[in-house]
């Protein structure tokens, strides 16, 4: 379960907090850890692309083979509500980490919004999507 790496060659910059961005990317990878251990897949795999695909964004697109989103996206980033029965507390706050990023956003992918391989369709995708 090696997350597959996407090149991606391109002058953008973003600024970031990089302490906030990597906690939440380790909370990303963490929940698709955990779902791809529930998921009956012969290979289990997580993709890490960037992506300029989001008109006037710079995105870190995070998807898994998973079971996908057993929640709606507006549960999902309450605090204190989990699927995996857990705290509760993981995507509510890297909610508000990509708010407190000017004019960024946790994207919760809709099916085009982000070319991702067929075979990550019905797992979980999600982007950080930075203002450029």
């Amino acid at each position: 379960m090696f997350p597959e790496f996407i090149n991606y060659n391109s002058d953008d910059k973003i600024k970031v907090s990089r302490s906030l961005i990597i906690s939440t990317l380790m909370n990303i990878y963490d929940n698709s850890i955990y779902w791809l251990d529930r998921a009956s897949r012969p290979k289990k795999k997580i993709r890490v692309a960037i992506s300029d695909e989001k008109e006037g964004y710079l995105s870190i697109v995070i998807s898994d083979n998973g079971t996908g989103f057993l929640m709606e996206r507006d549960q999902m980033i309450e605090p204190l509500m989990s699927a995996r029965g857990g705290v509760g507390m993981g995507l509510y706050l890297a909610h508000e980490v990509m708010n407190a990023h000017k004019d960024s956003t946790l994207s919760f992918n809709e099916y085009g919004e982000f070319q991702i391989p067929e075979e990550f369709r019905e797992g979980a995708t999600l982007a950080l999507c930075f203002k450029k």
